[in-house]
């Protein structure tokens, strides 16, 4: 950055001044003409922001001194109507910009910029003057081109000596090294356009590069030719003076295709060089590509072009290749860069990025908004300034440890939930040179999940208390019409006998589903020890071994070499089993077979319901016990049903028997998975965290 002082008794116009260009300069603040001295003096101030009235000297003195310290120092002067007196005493070669008060931020900018461009302009001109002095009083390149430089009909040349080598040469040298220091593409090509004017002494040039969309040259720039005749102009790529350029990878000269012969690519190459008032023609290849061609006219010298002249051309040509193409990347990369700049602009999402070295070199709006530190506090230093629960992430990230996926954690100052992930970023080589993080604000969406489940919630308890309800009449039925005919008919042994069984069986059933219905809402605490599944699944097979005979189902049990542990309640999981047993063996017919498979998991992508909300698919290995019978099955249209209660598809049974097991699988971290096949049978599979894995909680629909 290029340092620029402030020279002001006023605190109020420092800090303005110095809000405004700290983003761009290097600013020192002095308050009288001494520390104004000092701070020049130890500092490569290129620009002087100078208030005439100072406490210790006036500013004319104060400028006088500080020219004495640096003559490159160029002046802006702060200034009223007051200030006139300084501005006429430095008006002359010194140069100045002059900033009025009160003034905008785009005002001080504006100046700033003219100021650096006049001491830029000041040290090329000291350079160039020095130069002339060291080659005897001769010109050098680069000079300003004259536009209207007359061509000589007749009589001596303007230039009866030819160039000195040694000059040509110094010049060469010179064009090269500016080439190297312009990006910007259209100071480029004005730049090498009025320097080969110079170098060569023709009164006209252009440059035209090739539109890659459409595979067709058009003049970018030129010097002496009529706007109006080239701004339509186009030469497709593989035809004429292109095609020969790239064909041939050589420099043309317009005589040489007039003595080539008549040709129709001749007669179109003449056609469109005389559209350029090109004498000559330079191809700028680069890796084998036709970039650009540059056309000159002729010699203000009225000689035609020497073997030298295309010699130089030539190197000039490959130069100007390169400088064009790394213009074009340049471009290129700043609009990428731009566009970056943009999306991290205009998404929600926040994202912070870090170096090697853990300091931050990206911070987006959107991070600015949910961290509530801004920019200035962060870019380009430590991650740390972030807080310890984000530095930890990203730092962890950087060494490699691990990577974090929709992490959640709680901002320490809003306490708003964060959705975090992080990712290294690498080189080519596969080496962590930085960090990145993501993030989104979860708060509406833990709010939208909350609304979402109090709505299920209800949903759950209104169509239970309905199929409840429908339950509850059946028995009531019967128990109110034996009842009413219970006043006739009480002498009638028969009816009494009659009356007990029906009521009694009825008074059971109710019984029955209340407990069912307890055991469902308020299930018994849970007692989790260490537990071989391949034990419980063989002691539910055999409590539910009379039925399987009955049926003479057959079983193949096919179960891990390895105990597999997890850590339940043996009572309840053995239940859950049962359950899933109890269900294969009502659907499966007589004679069929019942399949039991325990295995070592690692599970899918956890689907999004409210009855897998503690299910943890990042966990290492999960255990799996799949039920599988060869059944009726289900229909599709009630799988989503089955595990509700009241829900059955059999004769008997009051539909409890799935909803308890899978709850009994979600208090202990897991769930139950059902596939049914109409026809063909059912498979359920349990699938349990391993022992250590994930810590079983308990959930509770109410």
């Amino acid at each position: 950055m290029s340092f620029v002082l402030i020279v002001s008794h006023e605190l109020a116009v420092q800090e303005s001044l110095r809000m405004i260009l700290k983003e761009e300069f290097s600013v020192l603040q002095a308050r009288s003409g001494q520390e104004a001295l000092a701070m020049v003096a130890h500092h490569p101030v290129e620009i002087v922001l100078l208030e005439p009235i100072l406490p210790d000297m006036n500013g004319l003195n104060l400028l006088e001194r500080l020219r004495q310290i640096s003559e490159d120092l160029c002046l802006v002067l702060i200034t009223n109507s007051k200030g006139r007196d300084l501005i006429e005493a430095t008006d002359g070669e010194t140069g100045y910009e002059v900033l009025v008060k009160p003034f905008e931020s785009s005002e001080v900018k504006w100046v700033m910029k003219r100021a650096l461009e006049r001491n830029r302009l000041r040290r090329e001109v000291r350079m160039l003057k020095s130069r002339v002095e060291a080659n005897g009083g001769m010109r050098v390149f680069p000079f300003p081109y004259r536009e209207e430089v007359p061509v000589p009909m007749a009589g001596p040349a303007w230039y009866p000596v030819e160039r000195d080598p040694a000059l040509s040469q110094f010049a060469l040298k010179e064009f090269f090294k500016a080439l190297t220091h312009i990006t910007d593409l259209e100071r480029l090509l004005d730049f090498m356009l009025h320097a080969i004017c110079e170098m060569f002494q023709v009164n006209k040039a252009a440059v035209m590069l090739l539109e890659p969309s459409r595979s067709v040259f058009r003049v970018r720039a030129s010097l002496g030719i009529e706007e109006v005749r080239i701004r339509t102009l186009g030469f497709r790529l593989e035809e004429g003076l292109p095609g020969w350029l790239l064909r041939y990878n050589q420099i043309l000269k317009r005589e040489e295709v007039e003595l080539s012969g008549f040709t129709r690519e001749g007669a179109l190459v003449l056609q469109q060089m005389d559209a350029l008032d090109a004498k000559i023609s330079a191809p700028l290849l680069t890796k084998g590509r036709l970039v650009g061609i540059l056309c000159l006219g002729n010699k203000v010298t009225g000689r035609a072009f020497s073997d030298s002249d295309v010699e130089q051309l030539s190197m000039v040509g490959n130069y100007a290749a390169v400088a064009v193409e790394n213009s074009l990347l340049y471009r290129e990369l700043c609009l990428q860069k731009k566009y970056n700049e943009n999306i991290l602009k205009s998404i929600g999402t926040g994202v912070v990025a870090i170096d090697h070295l853990a300091k931050v070199t990206t911070y987006n709006p959107a991070a600015e908004r949910m961290l509530a530190v801004p920019k200035e506090e962060i870019l380009g230093r430590s991650i740390q300034k972030l807080g310890s629960v984000f530095a930890d992430l990203l730092l962890r990230t950087l060494e490699g440890a691990e990577s974090f996926s929709r992490r959640e954690v709680m901002h320490p100052m809003s306490k708003a939930p964060l959705g975090v992930s992080t990712s290294p970023l690498k080189d080519d080589s596969n080496r962590i040179r930085g960090a990145i993080m993501v993030f989104t604000d979860l708060t509406q969406t833990k709010e939208l999940e909350a609304r979402t489940r109090d709505l299920e919630r209800l949903r759950f308890w209104s169509l239970l208390a309905n199929r409840m309800a429908q339950e509850i009449r059946n028995p009531l039925v019967a128990v109110k019409t034996f009842a009413q005919l219970l006043p006739e008919r009480y002498k009638e042994q028969e009816f009494r006998e009659q009356f007990f069984s029906v009521v009694m069986g009825e008074i059971d059933r109710l019984n029955l589903m209340t407990e069912r219905l307890m055991e469902f809402a308020m299930p018994r605490e849970s007692r989790p020890v260490r537990q071989d599944i391949n034990q419980v699944v063989e002691s539910a097979v055999q409590s539910r071994a009379a039925w399987i005979e009955a049926k003479k189902l057959r079983v193949v049990k096919q179960l891990a070499s390895d105990p597999i542990y997890v850590s339940a309640d043996r009572e309840h999981l053995e239940k859950a089993l049962c359950h899933l047993l109890d269900n294969a063996l009502e659907a499966s017919p007589e004679g069929g077979k019942l399949r039991l498979r325990t295995q070592r998991v690692r599970p899918p992508a956890v689907r999004s319901t409210r009855a897998q909300a503690s299910f943890d698919p990042a966990a290492r290995d999960w255990a799996e016990i799949l039920v599988e019978d060869a059944g009726c099955g289900i229909p599709r249209d009630q799988m989503g049903e089955i595990f509700s209660p009241f829900f059955t598809t059999k004769v008997k049974g009051m539909g409890f028997g799935l909803p308890i097991a899978q709850r009994i699988i979600q208090d202990h971290g897991g769930r139950i998975e059902a596939d049914s096949e109409p026809g063909k049978g059912s498979r359920f599979k349990i699938l349990i965290p391993l022992d250590g894995s994930v810590r079983p909680e308990s959930m509770s629909l109410a």
